[in-house]
């Protein structure tokens, strides 16, 4: 079972999945997380799983091990219980996807797009061994680079019903935290959002990443790959060269969201 679920996980890295996919039963009140890959999902869910641990004094803690069974990755297991056990919190799903009317309710978390380029890249290069030459033809493939990167924000603005800035995370978390809790219409003290966010730094995901790392099986990932790689913005500037930034100018203005992306002030960098 474990090698199905790596080979299914790989696949839709991979972009070679063509059907969406669900839990196996859906729920009216279910949310979804969802972002281009490694655009910050992960960090969300920590912060968000901390605070459902502690509002609702479960006796366990958030880890990349018992993610899956607080704020669940629908890539690894559609069979996700109806009742997660986090009252008055919804199930909060995890995906990649574009946009779909399915997702009744949902969290778009949203990253530079050059700083999820360099980050997706050595995610697929790697932590997946994924043979690619270097960085430009990265960025020019069809399903991973800043083409797949457009069509997936494309589909989402407009349709989420909150939309978190992974630069904005950074320099004020708790006040976008606070944007999800409005959605969930869960009042929490402020001093347990203050404290799940500390307990989700980078730091400390980095050490639990460093102290278990048997996770990594699941998600096919290499055992040396650093998944709380750097965790900084404007790494764009180190990678893009002058070609590369003709080639994502000429994507962006192909797809025709060099508005949103001055809206959401990203065109400056």
């Amino acid at each position: 079972m474990l090698h199905n679920v790596i080979i299914n996980y790989t696949r839709r890295i991979l972009g070679i999945n063509k059907k969406r996919l669900f839990p196996s039963k859906m729920r009216s009140d279910d949310v979804w997380l969802v972002s281009f890959p490694k655009s910050g999902n992960t960090w969300v869910r920590f912060i968000l799983g901390n605070l459902m641990i502690d509002y609702c004094k479960k006796g366990t803690t958030m880890n990349f091990n018992t993610m899956q069974n607080i704020v669940p990755d629908i890539y690894l297991n559609k069979k996700i219980p109806l009742d997660i056990g986090f009252s008055p919190f919804p199930r909060i799903i995890k995906s990649h996807e574009k946009y779909t009317k399915k997702y009744k309710r949902s969290i778009y978390v949203i990253r530079d797009p050059k700083d999820a380029m360099v980050s997706y890249y050595h995610f697929m290069k790697d932590g997946h061994n994924k043979n690619i030459k270097n960085f430009s033809e990265f960025l020019k493939d069809e399903k991973l680079g800043i083409d797949a990167w457009c069509k997936n924000v494309k589909s989402w603005i407009g349709n989420a019903d909150v939309i978190i800035k992974f630069e904005d995370l950074k320099i004020n978390p708790e006040k976008e935290i606070k944007k999800i809790l409005e959605l969930l219409k869960i009042k929490i003290d402020e001093e347990k959002i203050r404290e799940s966010v500390r307990k989700s730094s980078f730091d400390k995901m980095k050490e639990l990443e460093n102290k278990d790392q048997s996770w990594k099986e699941k998600h096919n990932l290499n055992k040396n790959y650093s998944f709380m790689r750097k965790g900084t913005t404007e790494q764009g500037k180190k990678y893009f060269r002058d070609e590369d930034i003709n080639y994502f100018n000429e994507i962006i203005a192909k797809n025709g969201i060099k508005g949103t992306l001055k809206k959401l002030e990203y065109e400056k960098n």
